[in-house]
Order: structure tokens, then C-alpha cells, then sequence
């Protein structure tokens, strides 16, 4: 590598080549990186190699871009984001299914009469008249019940929270 001067045109054949070493390579780069005359010596001895671009080259870059599969993919996206949602309301809509019939068994496990007991003639009369509901007001009785147990455990957690954010604050 020729460091004093300027580089000479059989580093830049090895260049072009690809037969210098690494360590050759990166001094010559070093050295046209700084040297402006260097580097449009470098430029001009690389214009012959040089494959100047087809005229209608733009013209095939729009119209690939613009190609229908491409549009496709686009598309794809899109019905993969429906697609999704659909699948979270029909695990919803399952989760809710899933929930009512669970509640459902259990009301009617709950008052069903345990033969084995020994229920005196009130408890008796009791559970005649509970199984006289209707199975909505059953059905409400019950949802009353779950929601005002969720209400607390949301209070308690808000409450908590709330008490945690003042805690920090002092």
C-alpha cells in the first residue's frame, strides 16, 4: 500500500479484483474515504464497470408495487385482523355460554332436596315454596348474588388500589 501518496493503479486493479487483504482493504478505504483525488480516481476507473439501468426499469418497479398479489397481502392483513376478533367474541360468547349453563347446574343442584337429611316440617315447607319460583326469579336471585360478590371483590381491590396510590404518594 503505497501510504505516503496517492493510490496507484494496481491497487486499485487488486481492489477491483478482490485480491488484496483484509488489512490492505481496509487501509485503501481508509484512504479513499479521505482523499477526494483518491476517490474519483476510484470513481472513474469503476464508470466502466458500470451497468447503466434499463429505461423502463421505474416503470417495472410501479408496476410490480402495484402487482394484484401484493394488494393480496395487504388484504390478507386485513381479514387476519377480523379474523381475530372473531375468534375473541366467539371465545366470549363461549366463556358466557359456559358461565350461564354453569350457573343453571348450580341452581338446580342447590335446590334440589337431600333425602338422606332429616328436615323438619318448616325446612320442608321452606323448600316447597322455593321450588314454586319461577325459573327466572331463580335465575335473577341468583345473578343478584354473583354480582354483588363481584362488586365487593372489585371494591376491595379498588380500595386497595387506592390505598397503595395514597401509601406512595406520602
Amino acid at each position: 500500500m503505497n501510504r505516503i501518496g496517492h493510490i496507484s493503479e494496481n491497487e486499485i486493479l487488486a481492489f477491483q479484483q478482490a485480491s488484496m487483504s483484509l488489512e490492505e482493504k481496509e487501509e485503501f478505504l481508509e484512504h479513499i474515504c479521505s482523499c477526494d483525488f483518491c476517490s474519483e480516481i476510484l470513481a472513474n476507473s469503476m464508470e466502466d464497470y458500470i451497468i447503466p439501468a434499463p429505461r423502463d426499469m421505474k416503470a417495472n418497479i410501479l408496476k410490480t408495487v402495484n402487482r394484484p398479489d401484493i394488494k393480496i397481502k395487504t388484504k390478507t392483513k386485513e381479514y387476519s385482523k377480523q379474523v381475530q376478533l372473531w375468534l375473541y367474541g366467539l371465545k366470549v360468547g363461549m366463556a358466557t355460554i359456559g358461565a350461564l349453563l354453569l350457573l343453571i347446574f348450580t341452581m338446580n343442584y342447590s335446590n334440589g332436596r337431600d333425602l338422606t337429611s332429616h328436615h323438619d316440617e318448616i325446612q320442608y315447607e321452606r323448600q316447597e315454596r322455593e321450588d314454586s319460583k319461577s325459573f327466572t326469579s331463580q335465575l335473577r336471585e341468583n345473578m343478584d348474588s354473583i354480582s354483588s360478590t363481584i362488586l365487593d371483590f372489585s371494591n376491595s381491590i379498588i380500595n386497595r388500589e387506592v390505598f397503595n396510590h395514597e401509601k406512595k404518594e406520602k
